[in-house]
């Protein structure tokens, strides 16, 4: 085998390794955008289901593009006040709901109602006292 061929042959493997590992990356990717992905889950507001210190949670990347997230699931969000923050809440009204909410949970029993417009949900966390959420922040896109 010539000097020439050695290096050809060289060359022909390393590529070889190096388009398998641009295809595992290009999978995992693909996988992490559209199909799920891992997230830190941790604060307060849901604490009576994760962990204050935090819990790894598998997210589902499937089911918000075709209109299968409903009342009781938990969802992950950018914060309205930091786009670069998440924030996880439960869904508790879809559109066209009517949510009746006590305002102020700290101070009174004041409730109020509204009526979730199109395109939106209405999102608590489950410790009540505790949390930002569409009582006081907004209502959030879908």
């Amino acid at each position: 085998m010539s000097l020439f061929q050695r290096c050809a042959y060289i060359v022909a493997e390393a590529l070889d390794k190096i388009f398998l590992v641009a295809k595992f990356f290009c999978a995992i990717h693909a996988t992490n955008t559209y199909l799920f992905s891992t997230a830190l889950v941790q604060g307060p507001c849901m604490l009576f289901n994760f962990n204050l210190k935090g819990e790894m949670v598998l997210l589902d990347k499937i089911s918000t593009p075709y209109g299968k997230v409903g009342p009781d699931d938990v969802i992950i969000l950018r914060t309205p006040e930091n786009q670069r923050k998440f924030a996880t809440k439960r869904i508790i009204g879809m559109e066209g709901d009517n949510i009746t909410y006590i305002v102020n949970p700290k101070n009174s029993d004041t409730t109020q109602t509204i009526a979730v417009p199109k395109g939106h949900v209405w999102v608590e966390g489950d410790k009540v006292y505790d949390t930002n959420d569409s009582r006081n922040l907004d209502l959030f896109l879908m």
